[in-house]
């Protein structure tokens, strides 16, 4: 998606950095005086004058990009002044979806000229640079640190640079790689414990650790919520209904990120759709053909594509089932613990960090014993304790990892005021 870009990186030398310099006179108010000494307080009671923009590649169907769109939401209803720069001009139903509820947030935001991101986008983005003057970048993408590096090259104005790591792994892009390396952040923050240990080493200095957060705007399951559901979707009462969200993306299906192939083989292998079982999968990308090859012959095994409102489908469905390779904390494992949905996880270090306590646990890449497990549950369906969903909820509400964030922004900037 960037080869433009990688070839323009390699003939520009950038001058200097310029985020090492001082932020600009201009008022940055973040945090009253009692925060900063370590108080409790919501961030709604948050006095900022300072511009903050927000980077992300595409308004699509991915959790970096649906934790952004809540967090600038959460801002926004905070008072922050918050922007939200989407380098690509690409929506699918979950970008519009999203679209829809940042505009009925009001917030501020600026989509790129082009699908596909390239030379335009940077000169698009260093234009909305010298326009908002902003004095804190927080970058979310690979994409987003190579836009932001070559942008710089022109753009000289002082500001503070933050960025969020979404993964235990790095883009394969040596270009994004130095980007990533040469952008001078004021903080590199991890989503997770394991992208922590993941990135220790290569971003030692500034690197700190806030768990992701979901906007549980829907309620939890409960017997009534599952059933209208099941029946509003047509879906067959006497079935059990599996579902599986994310990216079909990746060289070749055994380096999938989500081992879709994963699941698939052990479907088929456990002969599940005999058995009155039912597997939606949610989502796209470039190996679908190959996966839907995989399935073909089996009508228990349904494609979906990109679909909007995603917890629609949690509240429908029986179990969620995520065989991950590897993650970051995703977005949708902590939307389907948060539904009170019983789940599958991949044994990663990423899906242990949410303590699910009703998740049954399968060796990465094994499908006899993801087999086994889905057979479990179209046994007897994993109970689950309303009270620990709602914990759950709580732990991981938007409001918490935005209230973090601030604080983050505020101990960085050099102008406070009560």
């Amino acid at each position: 998606m960037i080869p433009s870009l990688t070839k323009y990186c390699k003939v520009l030398v950038k001058p200097y950095y310029v985020q090492n310099g001082k932020v600009a006179a201009r008022g940055i108010q973040i945090m009253s005086r009692k925060v900063q000494q370590g108080a409790g307080m919501n961030i709604s009671t948050y006095n900022s004058t300072a511009t903050i923009v927000h980077v992300i590649g595409a308004l699509a169907a991915g959790g970096a990009e649906r934790f952004v769109s809540d967090l600038v939401q959460d801002f926004r209803k905070s008072g922050l002044n918050v922007i939200l720069f989407i380098l690509s001009s690409r929506l699918d139903a979950v970008g519009n979806q999203m679209l829809d509820d940042l505009e009925r947030a009001g917030v501020e935001l600026y989509r790129g000229p082009t699908r596909k991101v390239g030379i335009r986008t940077v000169g698009w983005y260093t234009r909305k640079l010298f326009t908002v003057r902003p004095d804190i970048v927080h970058l979310h993408t690979p994409n987003t640190e190579l836009a932001h590096y070559l942008a710089t090259c022109i753009y000289r104005r002082a500001h503070k640079i933050f960025r969020t790591i979404h993964s235990v792994r790095f883009s394969n892009s040596c270009a994004m790689r130095f980007a990533i390396r040469a952008n001078s952040a004021s903080k590199s923050i991890a989503c997770g414990a394991a992208v922590y240990q993941a990135h220790k080493q290569a971003l030692s200095q500034r690197m700190v650790t806030v768990e992701n957060g979901v906007r549980f705007h829907w309620p939890a399951k409960n017997p009534a919520r599952t059933m209208a559901e099941k029946v509003r979707r047509g879906f067959e009462i006497q079935s059990c209904h599996f579902l599986m969200v994310g990216r079909m993306n990746g060289t070749c299906l055994q380096n999938g990120p989500k081992g879709h192939d994963v699941l698939i083989r052990a479907w088929r292998e456990g002969k599940l759709g005999d058995k009155q079982g039912v597997l939606h999968i949610l989502g796209d990308g470039n190996l679908r053909g190959q996966l839907t090859a995989m399935a073909d012959g089996d009508a228990s095994i349904i494609f979906h594509g990109v679909q909007s409102n995603v917890y629609e489908w949690l509240l429908a469905s029986d179990c969620y089932v995520m065989p991950s390779r590897y993650e970051g904390l995703p977005i949708a494992g902590i939307e389907a613990m948060g539904t009170g949905v019983p789940c599958i996880f991949s044994d990663i270090p990423p899906l242990r960090e949410l303590n699910a306590v009703h998740a049954l646990w399968v060796p990465v890449e094994n499908s006899a014993a993801l087999s086994q497990a889905l057979h479990r549950v179209v046994r007897k369906l994993p109970s689950v304790d309303v009270a620990e969903v709602n914990q759950f909820r709580e732990r991981f509400d938007i409001k918490h990892t935005a209230h973090k964030y601030a604080q983050l922004y505020a101990s960085e900037t050099s102008c406070f005021t009560a």
